[in-house]
């Protein structure tokens, strides 16, 4: 790569590279091919070589601190960053390898420190350097579950580098994603609203540009400062506890924050900020989750005890988990049997069931064959409630189990083992439609927060209950988050009626609807776009809304704005109502609503019909997956994966998108071969064979690559 001498340095210290390694360019650029020819160990010699001469040269240091991290040679890299910090303290690459070398050694809470320093030095001169390891600090965020600070990286490194697709990416990833909840995605800004006294004000202004800045470890020490004499200005502790939230000092963030939230007279404010205080400390409104137990009995033979269990109506046999491939046997063993507990036989779905009818598990149980290093082994799994001993003494007794003699107790007191006290594990009849298992959903979830909920002891409002909490004001804003968390986490209805009656019933005030002409959707906080007056909003910003919504994945109130923008017919020749449909069908399917998705996608044939454009394989991969998931409408899904493989088949796009359709439903491998053949034998193969194998498109794309076609659900 030859390098203009009057571009950019690419050792990154923002200067032009005349007036930086220009002695050394011929020599880097033989290396540099070398690196891109992959040719590691040579490059490194030759860079140790030209070092005898240019000891203290950034491009030469900083192109071998990275092959050597690369190359997981951390030590040698340490040193290699030390000597260009030693001659070049403020090196903005320098420091961003400091940085990134503390991040995967020592992790989050000590790297950021480093992350901060090079923010400070580089957001000028080398932003996309910065960006760079802005999203690589994001990902190791999000691994440690930190979701606050994480979203905060993403969004600074998206600020530096808005050219970045691959941050682009990650950033819309990280919002859409359904497994992030809403108020971890809150969009909080530093801002003062508050006058500030005259001689407190250049220092407190300084603090604020830091923090909008992305200098979050410096503002937090200004502000940490001024909060002493500026200690009843409410805008100094919510900025401060910002601040450590994006560093995550938690335990000052979440001491920051209360102190804003008991001045806070907006309630609103207070419950979103309160919620976020919550989440650092990791606690959440449903309760603390339940210890188990596991009991492991010593047995001769599970083949003997299995065909017993299978016989009885009141143990579900559970598919196992398929071995990972990427981990040898004889780390993972797997059971040879697995049963689901149940408080009742299944039975036969009846039409107008109640949550109440329906059989329930009661714990787990799995039996292992015997190997070279284990006996064969009966394992019982139980939460540790009221019914424990009870369900252990029935399971011991029907399943003929010696119970005088387990052979290890264990109690499971974090991780996938302990259920929430509000855990809907039913197991549904067969055939049961999909729309009656969403009905009792909701059905139990509106019982629950209504009649239960207000009655169960929580941690975080020091044990008291719900009812017990709403008679003192302290716990107001405690209360009023929780509901809000609850409203994001387990509504999937698009209204809040719920919650309002809970609301009452505690005397918290009402959520009120948001009817302003000036309101801006860009910066409406996320929890509040529920409360929007949906009918009143111009076009203008019922299209940002609804694109603000779609952003973040907001199901409730996107489905709702939807519907609206569909029945608008100024919008007709501004927006194209087609894609919107698409939209609200993912987002119908995503809360298993398939009856509206099947409705959506049809609205959106009918809108290309008028458009006078054909989008035919689009919609028909659209809905195929919606189908798979309608059991009593087989004979509709056969019908349309026929219609899909004899009018689109022979385009490799929808073959590969079709590919992935079926490998996400379990019938398909990743060569093409049919894991599982449906019930009926009428699903035709490309080109009219009826085989156990889909043709698949020639080797330009692998299976593991996203189709050119884009199919709903698949980003």
């Amino acid at each position: 790569m030859d390098h203009d001498v009057y571009s950019p340095c690419p050792c990154g210290s923002g200067k032009k590279l005349k007036w930086c390694c220009h002695t050394v360019r011929t020599e880097m650029q033989r290396i540099e091919g070398m690196i891109e020819n992959e040719q590691t160990i040579a490059a490194l010699k030759a860079i140790d070589s030209l070092k005898q001469s240019e000891s203290s040269n950034p491009w030469v240091l900083t192109t071998q601190a990275r092959l050597l991290l690369q190359s997981e040679e951390r030590d040698k890299a340490t040193d290699c960053i030390d000597t260009l910090l030693k001659h070049h303290p403020e090196h903005p690459s320098g420091l961003s390898l400091r940085a990134l070398d503390e991040l995967s050694a020592e992790g989050p809470m000590p790297g950021l420190v480093k992350v901060q320093d090079a923010v400070r030095v580089g957001s000028e001169h080398s932003p996309q350097e910065i960006a760079r390891l802005l999203m690589a600090t994001a990902s190791l965020l999000t691994e440690r579950s930190q979701i606050p600070a994480a979203g905060k990286h993403l969004e600074l490194a998206a600020q530096l580098d808005p050219s970045s697709e691959p941050i682009a990416q990650y950033l819309q990833n990280f919002r859409s994603s359904l497994s992030v909840p809403p108020l971890l995605k809150e969009r909080f800004l530093i801002y003062s609203e508050e006058p500030v006294p005259e001689k407190h004000n250049d220092r407190y202004q300084t603090a604020i540009t830091l923090a909008q800045q992305g200098a979050w470890h410096r503002a937090a020490e200004e502000l940490d400062t001024l909060s002493g004499p500026l200690k009843n200005q409410k805008d100094v502790w919510r900025n401060l506890g910002l601040c450590y939230t994006w560093t995550i000092d938690n335990d000052r963030a979440v001491r920051a924050l209360r102190k804003y939230i008991a001045m806070e007279t907006d309630f609103n404010n207070a419950s979103r900020f309160e919620a976020l205080a919550q989440s650092l400390e990791n606690r959440f409104p449903w309760g603390e989750e339940l210890d188990a137990v596991r009991l492991t009995y010593a047995i001769d033979n599970p083949t003997e005890i299995i065909p017993k269990l299978e016989a009885h109506d009141r143990f579900h046999a559970l598919d196992i988990p398929a071995p990972d491939p990427q981990q040898p046997e004889s780390v993972t063993e797997h059971p040879e049997a697995m049963f689901s507990v149940l408080d009742r036989p299944i039975g036969e779905w009846q039409e107008d069931c109640t949550p109440e009818e329906l059989a329930r598990s009661l714990g787990e149980v799995l039996l292992y064959n015997q190997t070279t290093e284990l006996p064969a082994r009966f394992i019982i799994q139980l939460p540790c409630n009221e019914h424990r001993d009870e369900t252990q003494n029935w399971i011991e007794k029907e399943s003929g189990v010696d119970p005088l003699e387990p052979t290890e107790t264990e109690t499971i007191t974090h991780g996938s083992g302990r259920p929430h006290p509000i855990s809907v594990r039913w197991q549904i009849p067969d055939k049961t439609p999909r729309h009656e298992f969403r009905r009792l959903t909701n059905k139990e979830r509106f019982v629950w927060l209504t009649q239960t909920w207000s009655q169960v002891a929580l941690e975080q409002l020091d044990g008291l209950t719900p009812a017990e909490a709403a008679r003192k004001q302290t716990y107001k804003a405690s209360l009023g988050a929780m509901l809000l968390v609850l409203e994001q986490e387990f509504l999937w209805e698009t209204t809040s009626a719920p919650l309002q009656v809970v609301r009452k019933r505690l005397g918290l005030p009402a959520q009120t609807v948001l009817e302003n002409e000036t309101l801006d959707p860009e910066t409406l906080p996320l929890s509040d776009f529920g409360r929007l007056s949906i009918s009143t909003l111009s076009d203008d910003q019922l299209l940002i809304a609804f694109q603000e919504c779609d952003r973040f994945r907001l199901l409730p109130p996107l489905l709702r704005l939807g519907d609206e923008m569909l029945n608008r017919p100024t919008l007709e020749t501004r927006v194209d109502l087609g894609m919107v449909c698409a939209a609200l069908s993912n987002s119908a399917h995503s809360v298993f609503d398939t009856d509206a998705a099947i409705k959506y996608t049809q609205r959106g044939r009918e809108f290309d019909k008028k458009y006078q454009r054909d989008l035919c394989a689009f919609w028909d991969l659209n809905e195929l997956p919606i189908q798979f998931y309608v059991p009593e409408n087989q004979s509709n899904t056969e019908k349309l994966l026929n219609h899909i493989v004899e009018k689109h088949g022979q385009d490799p796009s929808v073959q590969q998108a079709l590919a992935q359709i079926l490998q996400r439903f379990g019938l398909l491998d990743q060569s093409g071969e049919l894991i599982q053949k449906p019930e009926s034998d009428s699903i035709l193969m490309p080109g009219g064979e009826q085989n156990d194998k889909l043709w698949l498109p020639e080797q330009e794309q692998t299976a593991t690559e996203k189709p050119k076609l884009w199919v709903p659900g698949d980003d």
